[in-house]
């Protein structure tokens, strides 16, 4: 269910698709949010300061550090709300101005979604994705 207009949220690309798509992979810890208008928060994207503790996938000089994250709250990104202290895994595009721009739904922090993200990432084949991605794969 999207926050943002009360219908329900489906992805549209499947787990391995979306993780092609990303430059970075990570798991991180919202610090700070940077709204664009306070005065329409809920609609509209807005940035994080994200303390990125794990890289999974792309640069990992990233690790231990804080980023700028972009995207958050597009209502074109099913799960993209965060709040801060929020830990989550990042799907996230490198942009030439330095901010990673989030391009797909946030994934919660478990045990089924670090193992699935990183099969997914290492290219290994899953036994009965249907099963694992609505069973065991937490989106918000």
């Amino acid at each position: 269910m999207s926050l943002t207009d009360c219908q329900p949220c489906e992805e549209t690309k499947t787990l391995n698709e979306r993780e092609e798509q990303a430059d970075v992979v990570f798991t991180g810890t919202v610090e700070k949010i940077y709204r664009k208008s306070p005065d329409r928060s809920f609609i509209l994207d807005y940035n994080a300061v994200v303390f990125v503790k794990r890289v999974l996938k792309g640069d990992r000089k990233l690790q231990n550090n804080a980023v700028v994250v972009s995207g958050l709250g597009n209502r074109l990104i099913c799960q993209g709300i965060v709040k801060e202290r929020d830990t989550r895994i990042f799907l996230v595009t490198e942009m030439d101005n330095g901010f990673l721009q989030l391009n797909s739904s946030l994934l919660r922090i478990s045990i089924p979604n670090l193992d699935l993200i990183d099969a997914v990432i290492k290219g290994e084949s899953i036994s009965n994705p249907k099963h694992l991605l609505s069973k065991q794969l937490i989106v918000f």
